[in-house]
């Protein structure tokens, strides 16, 4: 599964773990973009990649060896394609698609 990684506004790290709901949706940077920060950089990785019995207060990334695959956006809505999706898709499950 794939999670993002963000630096915050304070200079630690924090990971963002997206539901299956929301994967269905909407794409991991697209949740990335609205859910991290406002120009926080991002990375997305693999959950397995991530260290095992580490505290998430000790990961550290440097940005110059790995350069972030985003920042996070100003707004923190979903495109309107995803948001079309979700409204078809609650539709179907309501029974009126």
């Amino acid at each position: 599964m794939k999670v993002v990684i963000y630096k915050t506004n304070e200079n630690t790290f924090a990971i963002l773990i997206p539901t299956s709901e929301v994967l269905q949706i909407a794409t991991i940077e697209q949740i990335a973009q609205k859910d991290v920060p406002a120009d926080c950089p991002y990375w997305i990785v693999d959950s397995e990649d991530l260290p095992k019995n580490v505290p998430v207060e000790a990961i550290y990334i440097d940005e110059n060896e790995f350069p972030p695959h985003g920042y996070g956006a100003k707004s923190n809505e979903l495109p309107t394609e995803a948001l079309e999706k979700y409204i078809r898709l609650k539709e179907e499950i309501d029974g009126k698609g």
